[in-house]
């Protein structure tokens, strides 16, 4: 089955922010349905962006990621992502 090019473009972004570490990732206009499982792999992710995409539901997975917000908006924006899906 072949990728949409905003998976294909979202797996390029998140393994380059696997390989530098990168706390902050956009994945934000990609048109994605769904998240790629490759997301569990950013130990560091403290920020996610996602404006304009498809998404209905976040996957349970993504709030098992272990890396804490550096800031207090960055808290409250994971927080608010987390607990605006769960439903």
């Amino acid at each position: 089955m072949a990728l949409s090019s905003g998976m294909f473009l979202a797996q390029g972004r998140i393994r380059e922010a696997i390989r530098t570490g990168q706390g902050a990732l956009s994945l934000d206009e990609l048109d994605l349905a769904a998240l790629p499982e490759s997301l569990g792999g950013l130990t560091a992710l403290t920020e996610l962006y996602l404006q304009g995409n498809q998404l209905t539901a976040l996957p349970e997975w993504l709030g098992g990621l272990t890396a804490s917000p550096r800031s207090t908006s960055a808290a409250t924006s994971w927080q608010r992502c987390r607990s605006g899906w769960a439903a």
